[in-house]
């Protein structure tokens, strides 16, 4: 090749070596040289070249974060892989990876996570160089067929799942189910899934494999939800705008869950943008719901803030029905969420929730019901195998009957507070195997029952029942791991104990002798707010067993038991789903004693 006058060092390598290298001007002194064969099998672009800085030691750790490309929020089990190394790593539950000992040389970084259209770095290492971290940004996978569109869904998770009978449904899938009467329901979505059901027609609350709704426990990032249910129980408590995912166990769940022997629905929120202020929304029939989120600190601290609310007595009062058109019902709740990096190894969550309900149905009486929850979280990575969950949470829960007649105007209250803390410590062994050992505290308050009579009625009598007080801790270990290419074990052992408090007086009846309907109290024993009236302790063993037939089928056995009722739970289910046309089966057999 001929050089006629003069031209740029970076234009005479990209016309001299353009048919062997990709030339790539990184800054005014680096400039990157690929083989074409790389550059055109990677589709490599600007944002896919990251330059770090040189080590004299010329040893160096390859350090970074994997997030969803649209919601900024962490991808937990990513894969970061290196051909030249011929070794990698798995991102944590904040998105973070780690490689270490990497001897400075020009490297191709890949990222996959399933669902996901990879990605790849070619990652340099020079004086110039100014990254210390690399961020890697993956999008939801995307296909488009040009001739037949099938509807089909991947292999179904729990054909591989360790752990029996759990269910991981996103927001994403949540909304692409029927709405009813505009409004995206997370808890109704969970009846369409098997062994799940409905308490009534049209009603918010579930059953699981034969156990009461009563025997499920339901959280929101972490702080207990005592009725995830609106207006009658149409809508649940959950706001699908804020909602990130569902996960639901069908039974006891792995150790760190207890106190329920039928479910456990976690549901988690989703980070706030950290990038840019955005809304969302929806208007529907009865109700309407607006969502609030941005930046706090750019690219490193977030909030979401969202919001429903009423406005159905248009309805009732439309009809002809006189009954109806005196009837009242009422809802709102209110979210919100912020996400705080304190640095690459420490991350704070503070969430909350608030919401009311009331309603009227041609009575003289009020019936209302409210919930605050509040929670606070750290998460710390130790190292890339090693990390932390510290979470403090409030729940309160009330409800309140109230008389407006002029005869027998009265208040009946009940409510129940409960504080907790909860530590959790995860340990990844190995690729398919870890474990996870912690501890938790939550101590109740509940206020069984109050009578107040209003103002001036004398033909209602105050009445204030007892409070009641008590204290639970345990400690737990959970250990999930793939014995072979065929079978896998999740086992767990959680260590209860019930404290019940004073001070509170404890009747004793006696039940050969009645005084008119009500049993006759034969003694009374007074406890005062130091003594132990009553304590429960035991061991609640849980194990899962998994036989992987084929890509497609599995079988699973699994048992759990209780505390501290001697209740159990036994289950063994066939899974099978071809997957190609969506089609899948499960069989299944539950008992509880």
């Amino acid at each position: 090749m001929k050089i006629t006058g003069k031209q740029r060092l970076y234009e005479y390598l990209n016309d001299y070596l353009a048919n062997n290298f990709k030339v790539f001007r990184y800054s005014d002194k680096v400039i990157f040289m690929i083989d074409n064969s790389i550059a055109e099998q990677y589709a490599l672009t600007r944002e896919n070249y990251i330059l770090f800085k040189d080590d004299p030691l010329r040893r160096v750790s390859l350090k970074g974060t994997v997030v969803d490309g649209g919601t900024n929020d962490p991808l937990i089990g990513a894969r970061i892989y290196s051909p030249q190394l011929q070794r990698g790593a798995a991102s944590d539950v904040n998105g973070q990876f780690e490689i270490n000992n990497i001897q400075n040389d020009i490297l191709l970084a890949e990222v996959a996570y399933v669902g996901y259209e990879p990605n790849n770095y070619i990652i340099g290492f020079s004086p110039f160089g100014t990254e210390e971290k690399m961020a890697a940004t993956l999008f939801p996978e995307s296909r488009e067929l040009e001739s037949i569109t099938i509807t089909a869904e991947r292999l179904d998770r729990n054909v591989t799942e360790k752990i029996t009978g759990v269910e991981n449904l996103s927001i994403a899938t949540i909304k692409a189910l029927p709405a009813f009467l505009g409004e995206i329901d997370p808890i109704r979505s969970l009846t369409t899934l098997p062994g799940v059901s409905t308490v009534g027609e049209l009603a918010s609350g579930f059953n699981v494999r034969g156990g009461e709704s009563g025997q499920n426990l339901v959280m929101q990032d972490g702080a207990t939800i005592y009725n995830p249910s609106h207006l009658f129980g149409f809508f649940s408590a959950f706001n699908p705008d804020m909602v990130n995912n569902v996960t639901l166990y069908k039974g006891g769940g792995p150790a760190n869950f207890g106190s329920r022997i039928s479910s456990v629905l976690d549901v988690s929120l989703r980070n706030g943008d950290a990038t840019k202020h955005a809304a969302s929304g929806g208007v529907g029939i009865i109700s309407s719901r607006l969502s609030l989120e941005g930046p706090i600190v750019r690219n490193k601290s977030s909030y979401l803030i969202g919001g429903r609310f009423s406005y159905c007595n248009w309805l009732v009062k439309a009809t002809d029905n006189i009954g109806l058109r005196n009837s009242a019902a009422n809802f709102y709740d209110f979210t919100g969420k912020i996400f705080h990096t304190v640095n690459e190894n420490n991350y704070l969550t503070l969430s909350g929730y608030h919401s009311y309900d009331d309603f009227k149905l041609a009575t003289d009486s009020i019936f209302s019901w409210k919930t605050s929850n509040l929670s606070l979280k750290w998460d710390h990575t130790f190292h890339e195998k090693s990390f932390s969950t510290l979470t403090a949470f409030s729940s309160n829960y009330s409800s309140e009957v109230r008389s407006i007649s002029e005869i027998e105007g009265y208040k009946y209250y009940n409510s129940i507070r409960n504080f907790g803390v909860k530590y959790d410590l995860t340990r990844i062994i190995r690729e398919g195997s870890k474990w996870v050992a912690g501890m938790e505290a939550n101590a109740t308050l509940m206020e069984p029952g109050k009578l107040t009579p209003d103002d001036q009625i004398d033909n209602v009598s105050p009445e204030n029942m007892q409070d009641q007080r008590s204290l639970e801790t345990a400690l737990y270990f959970q250990w999930d791991a793939d014995l072979s290419e065929k079978w896998s074990l999740s086992a767990g052992l959680r260590y209860s104990h019930f404290l019940r408090f004073g001070k509170e007086d404890i009747y004793i009846y006696n039940y050969e002798l009645l005084n008119g309907r009500y049993l006759s109290i034969e003694d009374t024993v007074s406890y005062t707010s130091e003594e132990v009236i009553k304590r429960y302790s035991g061991f609640e063993p849980r194990i899962s067993l998994r036989y992987l037939i084929s890509e497609e089928s599995s079988v699973k056995v699994s048992y759990y038991r209780g505390f501290p009722v001697s209740s159990s739970h036994f289950q063994y289910l066939f899974h099978y789903a071809p997957g190609l046309l969506g089609n899948k089966w499960t069989v299944s057999q539950t008992t509880n004693w």
